[in-house]
């Protein structure tokens, strides 16, 4: 490992146990803060999950799935298109 990864080890492992250590110290309140932040945070989180696509994006993926077309994957940081890899010379001779 490298000296960076033994430091972040260290700090994710220290900020664990000061963690551990706060809620310790009083259980009861923790307990109450995180069922009331996900009471109010349960009704925003459920409307992003079960939110529908548009009839038009719909319309494109069921055509994609009975055609067995693949929708180009973007990719996750940069944006740009994630294209298959090129043919090499012994896949451009056969027809």
């Amino acid at each position: 490992m490298d000296w960076i990864q033994v430091a972040a080890f260290v700090f994710v492992a220290l900020g664990l146990v000061g963690g551990g250590y706060v809620v310790a110290q009083r259980p009861k309140f923790w307990i109450e803060l995180v069922s009331r932040l996900s009471v109010a945070l349960a009704p925003i989180i459920w409307a992003f999950v079960s939110k529908r696509m548009t009839p038009k994006e719909e319309a494109k993926w069921r055509h994609e799935q009975v055609s067995g077309v693949k929708p180009p994957t973007t990719g996750v940081t940069t944006g740009t298109t994630i294209t298959q890899p090129a043919a090499t010379k012994k896949d451009r001779s056969k027809p």
